[in-house]
């Protein structure tokens, strides 16, 4: 045992000789935590969305499954997915699925355009650290979004949605996502204050950017978003 140890910590030990001019070239991985962002804000584009590149992991297989039993058509063409939403029916949601991953809260700010009142299942996913949903609630009630607990799902309502300018919770990644959907299909201009400047938030951005949405402020801590109808 004590060998092994010792063993461990020389192979966790580098020697580094520097003075030596770097070249070379390395393959930049792909991002979980922007593809599973920019997952749920395929729902807001109601053309066709090609993102390339995705990572092949379980959270994006489970929101993936999600998608399709609501009614989104996705398939794989090598590494990139190819999606098109059709009519939302969330009462043919993957509820197994969706207590599997954490994103689905994230699904709240894209499915307030589509529906008046709804419900998700509670999400799950990774426990390291509790990380509670309150932020996310405090940002889409500024939009004129209800959200009511109950014991196995979110009951949402959003009959009146307007634009808004306020200060996140706390400066998180998936709650300033989830605002930044909601703002998105919005008319107006909206001013989200404390926002995660974090790279996922920022591919975010420029996903929405593409979609015909104005948003000032990209990789800073205050987004100004410009937001259409369609």
């Amino acid at each position: 045992m004590i060998n092994s140890f010792l063993q461990m910590n020389e192979a966790l030990n580098f020697k580094i000789e520097g003075g030596k001019k770097l070249k070379g070239s390395v393959e930049i991985k792909k991002s979980k935590n922007a593809a599973v962002a920019i997952l749920c804000a395929s729902l807001l584009n109601q053309g066709q969305t090609t993102l390339k590149k995705i990572p092949k992991i379980e959270e994006v297989f489970r929101i993936i499954e999600v998608l399709q039993s609501i009614g989104v058509d996705v398939y794989w063409q090598g590494d990139d997915l190819i999606l098109q939403s059709k009519k939302i029916n969330l009462a043919k949601i993957n509820s197994e699925a969706a207590k599997k991953t954490r994103t689905v809260i994230m699904m709240i700010g894209p499915l307030i355009h589509h529906f008046k009142k709804f419900v998700i299942p509670h999400s799950g996913g990774c426990k390291l650290g509790e990380r509670i949903v309150t932020p996310h609630f405090y940002a889409l009630e500024n939009f004129g979004v209800s959200i009511k607990t109950k014991s196995e799902e979110y009951l949402v309502e959003s009959k009146n949605l307007k634009p808004a300018e306020f200060v996140l919770y706390e400066m998180g990644e998936t709650a300033t996502e989830n605002a930044l959907m909601a703002a998105a299909g919005i008319a107006g201009i909206s001013k989200i204050k404390f926002a995660s400047s974090n790279y996922m938030v920022q591919d975010l951005c420029h996903f929405l950017v593409k979609l015909g949405v104005k948003i000032e402020g990209i990789g800073t801590s205050t987004l100004i978003v410009h937001g259409k109808k369609k």
